[in-house]
């Protein structure tokens, strides 16, 4: 730009006097002063020119060729990255489905096995039943009693983890088909 201003600077260095001995007054002390002085002048646009040109050339040349060449292989990746996209679209659905499909095999046989230990309890309860009544009218000992109570407790057991199992993989089940969790 013609309006750059160029700027230089001059130092100058003078011996002067900068004082007096302390112990003895008459005695001058001199030395080295710097002094800075900061100059500007008008720096011509072809002088800018000149001070900074360098002394490189160089020629670029295109050759459409091998440019067609680079673009058809670079669109044969895309329409490449774009079949992969689609089979790794077709992988997920695959596994969603997958998942699901287990859900839903896990509900159901949580359910079967919940109905499986509601009848399972019943006929507990009436062998327990059977075996209080022969306890009481004298046929049947202690331990026979003890066993059949063990028993119908045991599969009291197991129908409460069963119903627990069936409540879980309904809410995994309401949960991928779209249900809001509720407790």
């Amino acid at each position: 730009s013609s309006a750059y201003k160029q700027s230089a600077v001059v130092v100058t260095n003078a011996i002067q006097n900068i004082g007096y001995l302390q112990s003895n007054p008459s005695e001058l002390v001199v030395g080295s002063i710097s002094q800075q002085q900061t100059t500007t002048s008008n720096y011509p646009f072809g002088k800018q020119v000149r001070d900074n040109i360098n002394g490189t050339l160089s020629v670029g040349v295109s050759i459409s060729i091998l440019n067609y060449l680079q673009v058809r292989n670079n669109v044969k990746k895309q329409v490449v990255d774009i079949s992969n996209a689609d089979l790794n679209e077709e992988q997920v659905k695959i596994t969603l489905r997958k998942t699901l499909e287990q859900v839903y095999t896990n509900a159901e046989n949580s359910r079967a096995q919940y109905n499986a230990a509601a009848e399972e309890v019943k006929a507990n309860k009436a062998a327990y039943d059977i075996a209080v009544v022969k306890y009481d009218e004298g046929k049947a000992i202690a331990s026979d009693l003890i066993l059949q109570k063990n028993a119908y407790i045991k599969s009291l057991f197991d129908l409460l983890q069963a119903k627990y199992s069936m409540f879980f993989n309904d809410k995994i089940l309401g949960y991928y088909t779209g249900k809001p969790i509720v407790f």
